[in-house]
């Protein structure tokens, strides 16, 4: 990356991430330049064009250093990472919470339990939680 690309990009601070599509490549070098500091917002996403990317996120950078989040969007979450976001404390800033998730089981009763008793003490104005059903019959 060039130099110039980084000093403009070093002086912004309020980056609003759209990981959905984003490459391998792309995803590995994303927080080299941008710092996780100044991200407001950003969706993540496990789909099959990005497979475990919730997951990769939270091994390479503590979700605390997303201390100015305002927004998170995580699409089709497992159980284990959301989980490990809930019990971060920048959680508790975040304005707008939006999960995506397969089924009730990939939550399970003691997740949700959780979730809205950690719901309650936050500052989040808005949720979305987008279950999908699928008929195993």
């Amino acid at each position: 990356v060039c130099k110039r690309f980084k000093i403009i990009i070093s002086s912004y601070d309020r980056h609003q991430l759209d990981l959905r599509l984003i490459s391998k490549i792309g995803f590995d070098r994303i927080f080299h330049i941008i710092s996780p500091e100044n991200v407001l917002s950003i969706i993540l996403s496990n789909s099959t064009d990005t497979p475990n990317q919730i997951h990769t996120l939270l091994l390479r950078i503590s979700f605390e250093r997303f201390s100015r989040l305002e927004a998170l969007s995580l699409i089709n979450v497992n159980r284990n990472s959301l989980y490990s976001i809930l019990m971060q404390k920048s959680f508790y800033s975040l304005k707008s919470l939006s999960i995506t998730c397969s089924s009730w089981e990939v939550l399970g009763h003691s997740v949700l339990e959780f979730f809205s008793s950690i719901v309650a003490k936050s500052k989040l104005e808005r949720l979305d939680l987008n279950i999908s059903y699928k008929d195993t019959a």
